[in-house]
C-alpha cells in the first residue's frame, strides 16, 4: 500500500504541485519527512499496567516499537516526579511513514461516525499539520474485545512545506479530507485519457453524477478534460480521479485549484 501512495506522488502529485504553485526547482516541492504519533498517558502515575497496555496498541497502529517518554521536571500539584512515565511516542520515516498515511487517509478516519473531514486549521504557521483523534478503535487493527480502555492519539504530520497553504494542498492530494466550511465548495481539473465519442463523454458524465462529494462538473471530449466541483468534507480530487477511472478512462488531477465559491 505504501509503494502505490509513494508512486502517485512521484508521477503525479509532484506535477501537480509544480504546476499550481509555478515552482522552478524541483526541491521546492513539499514533500512528507516524518509523522510522529503521541499517546498521552496521566493514568500511568497510578497504573503502572498502562504503558504496556498503550505501548501495544500504539505499535499494532504504527507498525514501529514506541519509546516512552518520561516527565523532565516535578510538578507537585499533578504529583509527577522527573522521569515519571507520562507518554509513549513514535516517529515514523520512509515506508513505514507512507504505509501509515495511506491507512489513516483510506481506512482509519471514514471509520470515524459522523467523519466530515479534518479541520483545516490545524497548521503550525510553518507547513506542519497536528491531527487528534479522541480513541485507538479507529483504526482497523485494534480489537475492541482486547482494549483495556480508550485513549486518544496525537498525529502530527511534519512537511517541508513552506507555507500552510502549501502543505494543505499535499495532504488534499495525498488523500486527506478536510472539513469544508459552511456554504463553500472546491474546484479541480482532471485529465481524462481514452475519450473518443459522445458515449465515452456519457459515461464520464455518468460516473460523476453518482460520484459522493461531487456538485458541479463540466466534462470536455476535445481537451479531454473534466473541471469538477466537489465538497472537501466528503471527497478529494484524488478520490473524484480514482472514481473516473473506474470507467475504463485514465484520470488523473491535471490542476488542482481548490477555490473557494462563494
Amino acid at each position: 500500500m505504501s509503494g502505490q501512495l509513494k508512486e502517485r506522488y512521484t508521477t503525479e502529485i509532484v506535477p501537480a504541485l509544480t504546476k499550481h504553485f509555478e515552482y522552478t526547482n524541483p526541491m521546492q516541492v513539499p514533500r512528507l519527512e516524518k509523522i510522529v504519533v503521541n499517546i498521552g498517558l496521566g493514568e500511568a502515575l497510578t497504573n503502572a499496567k498502562a504503558v504496556d497496555a498503550a505501548a501495544g496498541d500504539l505499535q499494532l497502529i504504527t507498525g514501529q516499537k514506541p519509546i516512552v517518554t518520561r516527565a523532565k521536571r516535578s510538578i507537585a500539584q499533578f504529583r509527577v516526579r522527573t522521569g515519571n512515565p507520562i507518554g509513549l511516542k513514535v516517529t515514523l520515516r520512509g515506508e513505514r511513514m507512507w504505509d501509515f498515511l495511506e491507512r489513516l487517509t483510506r481506512l482509519s478516519l471514514p471509520r470515524i461516525r459522523d467523519f466530515r473531514g479534518v479541520p483545516g486549521k490545524s497548521f503550525d504557521g510553518r507547513g506542519n499539520y497536528s491531527l487528534g483523534l479522541r480513541e485507538q478503535l479507529a483504526f482497523p487493527e485494534i480489537d475492541y474485545d482486547k482494549v483495556d480502555r480508550l485513549r486518544g492519539l496525537e498525529i502530527s504530520i511534519v512537511t517541508t512545506a513552506k507555507t500552510d497553504e502549501e502543505s494543505k494542498h499535499l495532504l488534499e492530494l495525498l488523500g486527506m479530507a478536510f472539513a469544508a466550511s459552511a456554504g463553500e465548495a472546491s474546484k479541480t481539473t482532471l485529465e481524462i485519457k481514452g475519450m473518443t465519442c459522445g458515449a465515452c463523454l456519457a459515461a464520464v458524465k455518468l460516473q460523476l453524477k453518482k460520484t459522493e462529494g461531487v456538485t458541479g462538473y463540466a466534462v470536455s471530449l476535445e481537451k479531454g478534460e473534466a473541471d469538477v466541483s466537489y465538497d472537501t468534507a466528503k471527497t478529494t480530487p484524488e478520490k473524484i480521479a480514482d472514481s473516473v477511472s473506474k470507467t475504463g478512462f485514465e484520470a488523473s488531477v491535471q490542476s488542482p485549484t481548490d477555490k473557494k465559491e462563494k
